[in-house]
């Protein structure tokens, strides 16, 4: 079994972080939100200090190799798309986020060391959680 590493390797050159202390955009839109890291294209930032582990390092990459294979601007569309409508089901931001196809996708497998090795292409669309049950 491959390890981790080697899997990765193929992914390194389409990956940038940068923390987040002076782009006045990003760092507003990450507390509007209360996300602690946000990916646009390969770039993924963090505010400094925030939730900063290899599980949510994991759930970032897997956003770019979405963004990857859509384009970011159809990722960018579908996403608020898809936020969109899950607010009109749940009425909620948190379960109208986790909703989210590429998110679904991303909290899955974010434990899986393996995932972006064996992950396949437009795997997202298996995770739509838009048509759960509103009730609880």
């Amino acid at each position: 079994m491959k390890s981790e590493k080697s899997i990765r390797n193929k992914y390194y050159g389409l990956i940038n972080y940068y923390r987040v202390e002076a782009e006045f955009f990003i760092k507003m839109l990450l507390r509007l939100f209360g996300m602690s890291q946000i990916t646009i294209g390969k770039r993924v930032y963090y505010l400094p200090g925030g939730y900063y582990i290899k599980r949510m390092i994991r759930h970032e990459e897997i956003h770019v190799l979405q963004q990857f294979e859509t384009g970011l601007l159809m990722f960018m569309i579908m996403y608020f798309f898809w936020y969109v409508k899950g607010l009109f089901i749940f009425r909620s931001h948190a379960k109208a986020y986790r909703a989210i196809p590429y998110e679904a996708e991303a909290y899955a497998n974010s434990r899986n060391q393996f995932y972006i090795g064996d992950r396949k292409p437009f795997a997202h669309f298996t995770f739509n959680n838009l048509r759960q049950n509103t009730k609880e």
